[in-house]
């Protein structure tokens, strides 16, 4: 069996993500929705796996590569977003052979995904899983797929399903769990269920768990001073200096930098973000000095490169402790003090 990773379906709530980074980039809970998907479909024995990438194809490309570190063949293909989608994945999948499994790229599975499996490999196919009504994954014969793609003509991902629908199987009872993301707020949600383990199933988080609903990644420094409040992620090579709270349903990336900022709450740190003295964060996204506010969708950009920047284009890359600063004055206003004195004498 294969699979199509298609573009977000139904997520127009999600586009102001797209001015932090590609749609299959989008992180939940530390990694890609795409890599969720890749993981599912290689942890059901499916090892052939199609990217059908309509946002900055290149740097997908570029992250998933050939597919060796999860060990698959992964294939990267542009589509392009004026045409219809079904018309495109008619094209996609000409000349294939046997069942395919379709994912939109929006959408968390988890669950037992064998028994959809032997259904398709017993040819009775097309086959929609998950929640009845609700938007879903679905397996068909590709060469079937291929004809009704073409028969059925221009129409959305929904509007495939129910087709689907209309000429094969209905859906049956399944270990499944398909959620599609379409907001700013499921998206966020999505990563409160993953980090506080309330999604079924489960999903793998890429750290080393410290203590209940506490996750955090290897070579990360934390001062003493932090109050961390779960849950939260803290990825690889990170560093958190000064005084604050992280957390809850705080979720930073590899490669941040946070500087005696006071609070980070219900949002999410791209990796490469340093954070300055004094700044709150609550229900953000945030990549450098680039911010979407997920209740409201407004993106904007901070104009204070000390507040909110990229490691390397700002003096977050060097923070200095708060005690250091002290100190520093100190000794400044000591060596005015005894100036100030031989000079009368």
């Amino acid at each position: 069996m294969k699979a199509a990773i298609i573009p977000f379906q139904l997520a127009a709530g999600l586009r102001p993500l797209r001015y932090l980074t590609a749609d299959f980039l989008i992180p939940v809970a530390g990694k890609p929705l795409a890599e969720h998907l890749v993981e599912f479909c290689v942890s059901s024995g499916i090892g052939e796996i199609l990217l059908l990438v309509e946002d900055d194809p290149g740097a997908v490309e570029r992250y998933f590569g050939a597919g060796e570190r999860w060990g698959a063949v992964i294939q990267v293909k542009a589509v392009d977003g004026s045409l219809p989608l079904t018309l495109q994945l008619g094209a996609a999948f000409e000349g294939l052979e046997g069942a395919i499994c379709c994912l939109p790229a929006n959408m968390l599975v988890t669950g037992d995904f064998s028994l959809p499996a032997a259904e398709a490999a017993s040819g009775s196919l097309p086959v929609v899983a998950g929640e009845p009504g609700a938007p879903a994954l679905f397996v068909a014969d590709a060469g079937f797929l291929h004809e009704a793609l073409h028969t059925f003509g221009a129409t959305d991902y929904i509007g495939l399903l129910r087709f689907l629908k209309s000429v094969g199987n209905q859906p049956f009872s399944c270990k499944i769990q398909c959620r599609l993301l379409t907001n700013l707020e499921e998206y966020l949600e999505a990563q409160r269920l993953i980090l506080d383990e309330s999604w079924p199933g489960g999903v793998r988080i890429p750290g080393t768990r410290r203590e209940d609903g506490i996750w955090i990644g290897d070579h990360v420094t934390i001062a003493s001073r932090i109050t961390l409040v779960p849950p939260l992620l803290i990825g690889h090579h990170c560093r958190i200096d000064g005084s604050g709270t992280i957390g809850p349903n705080a979720v930073i990336a590899p490669f941040c930098l946070v500087n005696d900022t006071d609070l980070i709450e219900e949002s999410v740190l791209l990796p490469g973000t340093a954070t300055g003295p004094h700044t709150e964060l609550s229900h953000l996204v945030v990549r450098g000095s680039r911010i979407v506010n997920a209740r409201s969708g407004i993106s904007v950009t901070s104009p204070d490169a000390f507040i909110l920047g990229e490691i390397g284009k700002t003096d977050q890359k060097k923070p200095v402790p708060t005690g250091y600063l002290l100190i520093v004055l100190l000794a400044a206003v000591l060596g005015l003090l005894a100036w100030f004195f031989f000079m009368r004498r």
